[in-house]
This record gives C-alpha cells, structure tokens and sequence, in this order.
C-alpha cells in the first residue's frame, strides 16, 4: 500500500500540474487552434503509448525471458510507429506536424522507458518524480506567452512538452539515454523477430490497450470539424484527471502481481483491494461532480456539449479500473490470447456501429457512446473469463486432492 500511496501523491500532483497546464490552454486557444494542439498530443501520446504498453509488460513481467531483447523490440516497435503515424498524418498536416510528432514519439517513448526501469525496481519515488519534472517544466514553459502576452502559434504549446521530457531524462537518466534509436542489425531483428512472435498476444492486447483510449478523439479527426476534435480534446484532459486513480492502481499491481505464482495469491490480492473500494467510488464521483460545475467557468461557453460529453467519458476509467486484475489474473493464467482477442473484438465492433449509432445520436455523442461500449464489453468478458477460470481452477484443485487421498487410501 505504501506503493500505491507513493504513485497515488505523485500522480496527484503532477496531475494538477497537467490540469493547470490544459485548463489554461482550454480557456486561451481558439477551437481551430486547439483542435491543431488535440492532434499533435494525440499522435505522439498513442505513439510513444503503443511502444511503451508492450515494454512495459515485458519489462515487468517477463523481464527474464525478453531482456536481451528489449532494446531491439523498442526500436523496432518504435520505428513502426513513426512509419504508421507519418502516413496517418501525411494527408491532413503539414510535413513540419508530421517531424514534430515524430520527434514527440521519440522523446516521450525515452522518458517513458525510463520511467518503466524505475517501476521494475520499485523505486516509485523516481518513478514519481520524473512525471512531476516533466510537467511542472512544461508549465513553467507553457505559462511564458501568457505572463508576458506574446502571441504564438500552437505548435509551441507542444514543443514546449518535448522540451520538457528532454530535460527530465537528462536529470534522471544519462545522456547516451535520449536518443538510442537506430534501425537494428539483420541479426539482431531476426532474434526480436522469434521474441515479439513468441509475445505475438501479449503485445497485441497492449497495443490494442494503448490504442482504444484514443478512439474518442480519432473517430472526432475524422468528422473533420475542429469544433468536435477540440471538444473531445478538452474531454481527454478533464478525464485524466479521473484517469490516475486507475493509472496509480496498475503501476502498482503490476508488479505485485508478477511476482505472483497462484491464482489464489491474486484473488487474495483483489479482495483486499476491493474493501477500498466504496471510498474509492465516493471519492470518484465527488471529482466528477467538481469537473462538471467548473467546466463552464473554465472554457467560457465555448464547449457547450463538453459538460455531457464529460459525464458520458467518466464512465470509461472506472471501467477500466475494475477490469485489471481479472486482466491480470487471465494473463498469470495464459489468457493473453483471449484479452487481445476481445480487445480487438471490441475496438472493431465498436467502430463498426458508428454508422448504426449515427442514425440514434447526434454525431458528437457517438466517439463518447463507442467508448464506453468498448471498455463495457471489454470489462465483461475479461471479468466472466476470470471468474470462470477460478472455478476450473477450484475443480481442478478439488479433484487432484480426491485423487491424492483415493492413492493415499490405496497404499494401506
């Protein structure tokens, strides 16, 4: 628990830097020119997430099996991402959008690592501290333009973040840290090739677990009105600050739950965490209902869906939350293939009924009704597959001591 109160105090207050940093961005830029600023964090945020997610598990949790071949995955994973994001943003920006992402991906995918290093050894006052640096650096920057009243463009918002992160590796890491990227050797991507082959499901279902929190905002790009992107932009940084109690939850029970070799071991785990969680439900509405009152103070009237919007999206982290240790649990049982699968499952169905849901919504609800019917069928299925497979377990159990006694009982 000293853990999660560690992660939660710094998550905390970096969050409220972040808030401090969004709402300020929130209530100055115009919508066109926040929506520019939604798509070059949205990019880069999924880019480095989608290296990271997979890493993260690996480096944690199989740390063993995969360490000769981390570095190798990440430039590979790393390289692909930036090949996937130039061509995503090669019809709607600018070539100078497309270097900046892909430098953001760069930088941000480091920090990230970093910071995943200091997870494995439990060292969660770093852990802490290098988020806190990152964004009170990007405050201190952020708030320049304001306090002296220059005018500038948007991108510098983002850049002023890639500078940041910059910076913190810098402080915590070494130099030779920021910029390890470099195409790997035949050898070396044919031996990650066998490893991200033998993780094929692990690293499916956390690319598909990076990449389903950004279908509001992507599925908003595509109506191609800056007014819903921004909308579901300044939906994205209210929810974040929901989105912590479930991020300070996962980077503690990770590793706790690596560590783990019996299921009854997690369900023991669960079950204390779970007599915690009425306090943690009275504390999350609370927050919802204080976002909600002070959105229009914050944005002018500018969003004036964003309030519903808001209340529609909270519903997502809680899901979330009460879905990763069954997650985990499918996974210290080999259920890697079933998680992705309906991860997969579900980001698929959910971007098919746009067209169903258009017909009963109006189009700026659907990326907020697609996502909370992910993450539902998500946090059914992986819940009901856990829950079932600790019943298998418990027979299975049951009938091994039936049999030991019958071959105890045979002996005299």
């Amino acid at each position: 628990m000293r853990g999660i109160l560690t992660i939660a105090t710094g998550d905390v207050f970096s969050k409220f830097l972040l808030v401090a940093i969004n709402l300020m961005l929130i209530r100055s830029l115009s919508v066109h020119d926040y929506a520019h600023f939604t798509i070059l964090t949205t990019v880069a945020y999924l880019g480095y997430q989608m290296v990271c997610g997979p890493l993260e598990r690996l480096y944690i949790a199989e740390h063993a099996k995969y360490k000769e071949h981390l570095t190798s995955i990440k430039n590979t994973l790393l390289l692909l991402c930036l090949l996937l994001s130039g061509i995503w943003l090669w019809k709607t920006s600018t070539a100078l959008d497309i270097f900046l992402c892909w430098v953001g991906i760069i930088v941000l995918t480091h920090h990230q690592y970093l910071k995943i290093h200091f997870q494995k050894k439990e060292d969660f006052t770093v852990y802490s501290l290098m988020e806190i640096c990152k964004n009170f650096g990007w405050l201190l920057l952020a708030a320049i333009p304001f306090i002296f009243k220059i005018q500038i463009n948007e991108a510098y918002y983002f850049e002023a973040l890639i500078f940041s992160a910059l910076v913190t590796i810098l402080i915590f890491g070494r130099v030779r840290q920021i910029f390890p990227l470099k195409i790997p050797e035949k050898g070396e991507l044919f031996s990650s090739a066998i490893a991200l082959k033998k993780a094929n499901f692990v690293i499916g279902y956390t690319l598909a677990g990076a990449a389903i929190p950004y279908y509001p905002v992507f599925v908003a790009v595509y109506t191609s009105e800056p007014y819903v992107t921004s909308l579901y932009g300044a939906a994205s940084r209210y929810l974040a600050i929901l989105n912590m109690a479930a991020f300070a939850f996962n980077t503690v029970l990770l590793p706790q739950l690596a560590s783990v070799n019996k299921v009854e071991e997690c369900w023991s785990i669960i079950k204390r965490l779970a007599k915690k969680l009425p306090i943690f439900i009275f504390c999350y509405l609370l927050v919802i209902v204080v976002v909600y009152l002070g959105m229009p103070f914050v944005d002018k009237g500018k969003y004036s869906e964003l309030p519903i919007i808001f209340l529609l999206m909270s519903i997502t982290p809680f899901l979330s939350l009460i879905s990763a240790p069954f997650i985990n649990i499918l996974l210290l049982n080999n259920g890697s293939r079933l998680i992705f699968l309906t991860m997969l499952s579900a980001l698929v169905l959910s971007i098919a009924m746009i067209p169903l849901m258009n017909k009963v919504f109006p189009f700026q609800y659907i990326p907020a009704v697609g996502s909370i019917i992910t993450y539902l069928l998500i946090a059914f299925i992986c819940i009901f597959g856990a829950i079932n497979m600790k019943d298998i377990y418990s027979k299975n159990s049951d009938q091994s001591v039936n049999e030991n006694v019958r071959d105890e009982n045979s002996t005299y």
